[in-house]
């Protein structure tokens, strides 16, 4: 992977469950990584989504390996898109890059 690349800077947040005062829960997000990547759009569909149809858009993003990545971390790019991951991969297995697929549109608790 050419470092060049990997000209996006991305934040990469994990849900973390917190007890409120009353009792309940309240799902936060906590920043894992702000890596830098390679952004690329792949394609679009619509979905049913909340039975509305929308849009949703699917993008790989290709960051330096690191473990941990999961599915259901979220990616927001600089352009304030929040992306909910759907895989993280390392394709060739040599260590060195980590693909991610993530799409717009679904629903997460924000």
């Amino acid at each position: 992977m050419r470092g060049g690349s990997l000209r996006h800077r991305v934040t990469i947040t994990r849900p973390v469950e917190t007890q409120t005062d009353t009792g309940d829960y309240a799902t936060t997000w906590q920043t894992v990584a702000t890596p830098y990547a390679r952004v690329e759009g792949l394609a679009g569909r619509e979905s049913m989504i909340g039975h509305t149809l929308q849009g949703v858009a699917i993008y790989r993003i290709t960051i330096r390996h690191r473990d941990g990545i999961r599915v259901d971390d979220q990616v927001t790019l600089t352009s304030g898109v929040t992306l909910n991951i759907t895989s993280a991969t390392d394709l060739d297995g040599s260590g060195r890059e980590l693909t991610i697929m993530a799409e717009t549109g679904t629903e997460r608790d924000e």
